[in-house]
């Protein structure tokens, strides 16, 4: 079982460019017909999505919003799928960061929470203070 969350980006890298960020992250570059990227720690698994065809179509009131809160349209989406496994959403975080300090994004959990990358840091300390999700809501 896994849940997503969508990486919304203002800059539009090639696919070639994400998957070498995930191969920064000791992660694998596996396309198939359901994911392109892997990263896998312990029992953590994270699957990364960067094919226009598993992209999430928004309504146009969410991309003016996410617009908003980039200070510039919206010019690609990612999709993490974060297993429940232990060590997951530490993964999810850690690519996310890596990549923030490449683009810029917000990070969508799905749940009507949108992220900017410094919001996440936040998010991800409270989580470890209360032992809750980085990303879901409890």
């Amino acid at each position: 079982m896994a849940d997503a969350v969508g990486l919304v980006l203002a800059d539009n890298p090639a696919d070639e460019e994400v998957l070498q960020l995930v191969a920064e992250a000791d992660g694998d570059v596996l396309p198939d017909e359901f994911t392109d990227g892997l990263l896998e720690k312990g029992e953590g698994t994270v699957w990364i999505s960067v094919r226009s065809e598993y992209q999430v179509h928004r309504e146009e009131e969410e991309l003016i919003s996410y617009q908003k809160k980039l200070g510039a349209p919206v010019m690609r989406q990612l999709l993490l799928n974060i297993s429940r496994g232990r060590g997951s959403e530490e993964l999810a975080f850690d690519f996310i960061l890596r990549a923030a300090s490449r683009w810029r994004l917000l990070v969508d959990n799905g749940w009507g929470d949108v992220y900017t990358p410094d919001e996440l840091v936040g998010q991800a300390r409270r989580s470890r203070r209360e032992g809750i999700s980085i990303f879901f809501p409890t």
